[in-house]
């Protein structure tokens, strides 16, 4: 089984404008959705299935310069365990899922970054050795989703596991909405999810 993160999903698309391409003083634009009620509804294709999972932020705290924002998040209209991110200038890190706090934050992304930067960690599963998990930022592009056209910052990921194939995938991230495009190479195929709508909180 894959262990890359899966992101599965679509209602009515709303039409959004490109995102503008963030300068270099605006490194610390969180790459995540940080308002109470903003809404993303994405769409997952794998296995020649179609997916839809949505996710609301529920929760935004501010501590000193970090936001921590918990995600509630449905998947084909069940509900799935609600994550918790933190974002600040070094980045974007899961620190919580079910509400239960992660001994060590996960890099999602860190900041500020440049083409080339690398980081890795490693995770452990009982009974299953640990896997190495590494991110490499590429550029940003230009990137067309059926909720528009953004500018996103490419991520390749890499997943090393003993007694298994190299896993590979790439991500898109935009700056106030977090992951938009996700393409996975997982042991059943590719997977490929994209945003289909997009509405703010309040």
């Amino acid at each position: 089984m894959s262990r890359l993160v899966i992101f599965v999903l679509p209602l009515a698309v709303v039409s959004l404008a490109a995102a503008p391409l963030p300068k270099a003083r605006d490194k610390a634009a969180p790459f995540l959705m940080t308002t109470e009620g903003d809404k993303k509804v994405s769409e997952c294709h794998a296995d020649g299935s179609v997916h839809e999972l949505i996710e609301v932020v529920s929760k935004v705290e501010k501590k000193g310069d970090t936001l921590r924002v918990t995600i509630s998040r449905q998947s084909d209209g069940r509900s799935s365990d609600d994550v918790t991110f933190e974002a600040s200038a070094e980045g974007v890190f899961l620190v919580a899922v079910a509400g239960k706090e992660r001994a060590a934050r996960r890099p999602d992304l860190r900041l500020p970054a440049k083409e080339g930067d690398t980081w890795s960690w490693e995770e452990e599963e009982p009974g299953v050795a640990p896997a190495k998990h590494t991110k490499t930022v590429a550029k940003w592009e230009e990137v067309e989703v059926p909720a528009g056209k953004f500018q996103a910052l490419r991520i390749e990921a890499r997943l090393d596991s003993p007694g298994s194939p190299t896993r590979t995938g790439t991500y898109w991230f935009a700056p106030g909405m977090g992951v938009i495009k996700s393409v996975l190479n997982t042991s059943p195929g590719v997977q490929t999810t994209v945003l289909t709508s997009f509405k703010p909180g309040k």
